[in-house]
Parts: C-alpha cells; structure tokens; sequence
C-alpha cells in the first residue's frame, strides 16, 4: 500500500495484493479437472479516504485477476466498494460496507458452454461497543446477491445474521 496524505483529512491509497491459493482438497474430491482452482491472485486498486472527528468515508475500485490451475475459474474481477464508519454516542460505533463487483470469467463454462458473467452486490452494516476493555460485542448483518449471473444456477441471494464476541 503506497499511501499519500493529500490535506488533513484526505487521503489517497495505491494497493497492490498477490495471494497464492491452494485448493487440494477439492483436487481429491473427484471433481473434474475444470475445477480445479488452485492458482494466483493479483489486485491493484485505488482508494480515497476521508476522514472527520466522527468517522470515516472510503471509497475506491480496484481490479482483481484470478489465474487457476483449472480453466473454470479464471476471471477477472472490477470491484467498486464503499465503506464508512462513524462513531455514536455509549461508545457505539456504526459500520456500513457496500460492493458492487462486474466478474467476466475467461473461459467458457464446460457445463454451460458459455463465459460466465456475475454482477455481485454485497452490504454488510454492523454495530460495535467495548464491553470491556478487551473485548468488544459486535452485531452484523451482510448480505449478498449475485441475481445478475448469466448462468442460472451460479444465481444466489445469501444473508447473514452474526453476533460476535471480538477479544
């Protein structure tokens, strides 16, 4: 992360992120070659941050490439996220994170026979309070939806209810 402070309260960040995934499990499973999905990951993206004495603003877009052992799973992926913070009063701070992500997978689907597309969205809003001074109580909720698939059976609508004992 390269990170520039533009005024006091703004800043801008250049990201970079290579990440090497191993999947072997699912190489002894006996799915088809296709599936395999262990590989890379590379990502390079842009933020802006702002920052005021009650929270933060983060937005960016940052573009993701997945290379994998299989062809099923090769894809890039455009991610435009937002995300904020801001501190309540009882020492209740708010976060609130929305994503939309546009991924053009590279080969075609060997089921499907045709390049699969997902237009995901995902929000996550949480509520934090220390509980003590090291162990914070964290109610979230997060869903995901990726209604915008080409490919009806990779469609899904997932919510998520957690409440979380942070130590």
């Amino acid at each position: 992360r390269l990170t520039l402070q533009e005024t006091s309260f703004l800043t801008g960040d250049l990201v970079y992120m290579f990440k090497a995934q191993d999947y072997k499990w699912l190489e002894q499973g006996g799915l088809p070659w296709q599936s395999r999905r262990g590989g890379y990951v590379n990502q390079i993206g842009f933020f802006q941050t702002f920052r005021w004495k009650r929270g933060t603003v983060r937005a960016g877009f940052y573009w993701e490439r997945e290379v994998t052992d299989g062809p099923q799973w090769t894809q890039n992926i455009y991610h435009f996220p937002i995300e904020g913070y801001l501190n309540l009063p009882w020492q209740i701070g708010a976060y609130a994170y929305f994503e939309y992500a546009y991924g053009a997978y590279s080969n075609m689907d060997y089921i499907f026979m045709k390049n699969r597309r997902d237009n995901l969205f995902t929000f996550t809003a949480q509520l934090r309070r220390p509980i003590t001074s090291w162990a914070t109580a964290v109610a979230m909720y997060t869903h995901a939806n990726n209604d915008g698939c080409n490919i009806s059976d990779y469609r899904y609508h997932r919510n998520i209810y957690s409440l979380l004992l942070q130590v």
